[in-house]
């Protein structure tokens, strides 16, 4: 049995993913929206300006030695931090940004 994985197109593959906001509608925002809005089954009682968007971008890169590189970007409300992830062979390595790069982040700096 044998397994053969093409490729995808200029050798990149893009994957995204966000977490909808699933937080009790404040009255402003409901009077607003209220005929467009679907309820969700799952509520949480967060005040709307304590919630914030969560979005992970995934890129895939195959070069020509056979080897795999992930890079993450994760997006938490207007903060920015990645990783990066090689494989090759029966090894992987990669490097992330430290707890305290994270922490020290301002808005919108990536």
């Amino acid at each position: 049995m044998s397994l053969n994985f093409k490729n995808p197109p200029g050798r990149l593959l893009r994957r995204q993913w966000t977490q909808p906001l699933v937080g009790m509608p404040d009255y402003h925002h409901w009077r607003m929206f209220k005929d467009q809005l679907t309820i969700p089954k799952v509520l949480l009682n967060i005040p709307m300006m304590n919630l914030s968007l969560i979005r992970q971008n995934t890129k895939f890169c195959y070069p020509c030695d056979n080897s795999v590189i992930k890079i993450n970007k994760n997006f938490v409300g207007s903060r920015c931090f990645g990783s990066s992830l090689v494989m090759k062979d029966n090894f992987i390595f990669g490097l992330k940004e430290t707890n305290q790069q994270v922490n020290e982040k301002v808005s919108m700096e990536d």
